[in-house]
């Protein structure tokens, strides 16, 4: 650190001051930023200027410049315990700026220092008991038990690879393709890829273990009230004069109790794309009979559109955001089991004794998709202007942010209703499925209508 540092913060901190009712000005925020980038062109290994940097150029509402934000993070080299305090610097920005690729690899060191510590933390004790510092094994042990293990940070990281596996790729150069290295994504190495998820959901410091400990959180209360520690070290932001609110810094993290919320809604979503993965690899086709009796499917297809059933009505219960999209989540996992089982699926009307037909569900789909796209409209076209804006960065953001949250979700759900259409011989060919073909079909073109137009806002 040079003894001017101190001048070129002192002077940022000033023009935010005196413009502390324009602070979302992309104008202001640039003038302040050619200030800092000075000072750390001079200094380059002061890290309070790159904090302030990283701040200011990661904020949704005004810049949000992925590349430099990347950059100035990796500049930190945080390392072992600072991944589970620090990473909230990142992670954030990392959703809101289509870094998934990155966020992914970064998720899986956070995971890999939480289970290497699970080891040596035992260890360590043990050689401590041996050489009589029993202070220091009650120290080490109420640290892995109570910090380490219950890290917000470690419950965020599994959900957010859960949600990156699909979009994130090898390398810079490797085309565009939509669950090329895991995920699921309605391609042909789902089955193999759930199957691991299951196999791997009893591994605590796994991605997939977030499938299961979201079952233990059915609703609300229980979310918000669950018992994490938040390790995430505020303390680097002392450097700030005032306080760090002052700047609008601490608005840019969300609270502990958000970051359990979302991260459990994102096992629940997960959860019951592994099911309905499952139900279809377990599905078999209808043979046609000369008598029409009662179709019979195997007892493994019936639990696991049960389990689908409970599990549905779970995410919904315990979900507080995105309604149209439980609710087309709903539609679509209601026509799953209603394809596969025999036994009534979840009741959509219990005042309509057609509710549950497939005509009915598709239709009430196609309608909630509708009011989706609509609802989706007015973000896009903030996202579509070439001003840069407050409106447009967070316009952006959001959509980089739906992208992992509902878009891909959907689109396997929907890929998952095709592959039962086509396994049931449910073709636009014959005569009584042909109905229920062409609306699923208009279901597809709706929902592609609706991808274009988001890729048109990034790319626009």
């Amino acid at each position: 650190m040079l003894p001017g540092d101190d001048l070129i913060l002192l002077s940022a901190f000033t023009i935010l001051t005196h413009h502390k009712d324009d602070q979302n000005n992309p104008d202001l925020i640039m003038n302040v930023i050619a200030i800092l980038e000075h000072g750390l062109e001079k200094s380059p290994y002061n890290p309070q200027l790159i904090l302030f940097l990283l701040s200011l150029y990661s904020t949704p509402q005004t810049l949000n410049a992925s590349s430099r934000s990347l950059s100035l993070f990796q500049s930190l080299d945080i390392k072992q315990i600072q991944l589970d305090s620090l990473s909230y610097l990142f992670l954030p920005f990392s959703l809101t700026s289509g870094l998934y690729t990155e966020a992914a690899r970064h998720c899986g060191n956070i995971l890999g220092i939480h289970r290497h510590s699970a080891t040596d933390v035992p260890n360590y004790a043990k050689k401590s008991m041996i050489n009589g510092f029993y202070p220091v094994v009650e120290d080490m042990l109420n640290f892995q038990r109570f910090k380490m293990q219950r890290s917000v940070q470690l419950l965020e990281a599994k959900g957010l690879i859960m949600d990156f596996a699909p979009l994130a790729l090898e390398n810079a150069n490797t085309d565009i393709c939509l669950g090329y290295i895991n995920g699921l994504v309605g391609g042909l190495d789902d089955e193999s890829r759930a199957m691991a998820m299951v196999d791997n959901a009893d591994d605590f410091f796994g991605a997939p273990s977030i499938i299961k400990i979201c079952g233990n959180y059915k609703s609300v209360p229980n979310i918000v009230n669950a018992e994490y520690a938040d390790n995430r070290d505020f303390s680097v932001w002392n450097f700030i004069i005032g306080s760090a609110d002052k700047y609008g810094v601490n608005s840019q993290w969300i609270s502990s109790k958000k970051m359990i919320k979302d991260s459990l809604e994102r096992g629940h979503i997960h959860g019951i794309l592994v099911r309905a993965v499952l139900i279809i690899h377990a599905a078999k086709p209808i043979k046609k009979k000369k008598k029409k009796k009662k179709e019979t499917i195997s007892e493994i297809v019936q639990e696991r559109c049960k389990s689908m059933t409970v599990a549905v009505q779970n995410a919904v219960a315990a979900s507080g955001n995105s309604r149209r999209f439980w609710a087309i989540t709903q539609l679509f996992c209601t026509i799953i089991t209603s394809l596969c089982a025999n036994d009534p699926p979840i009741v959509v009307d219990e005042n309509d004794k057609e509710s549950n037909t497939i005509t009915t569900l598709l239709k009430k789909t196609l309608d909630e998709m509708t009011e989706f796209r609509t609802e989706c409209t007015s973000m896009i076209m903030n996202a579509s202007s070439t001003n840069l804006t407050a409106k447009t960065a967070s316009a952006l953001c959001a959509i980089c942010t739906d992208l992992p949250n509902r878009i891909v979700p959907i689109f396997a759900l929907l890929e998952s209703i095709r592959k039962l259409f086509k396994l049931q011989g449910r073709t636009k060919n014959k005569e009584q499925t042909k109905k229920e073909a062409e609306m699923l079909v208009q279901l597809g073109s709706d929902f592609i209508a609706l991808i274009r137009d988001y890729k048109n806002a990034l790319t626009g």
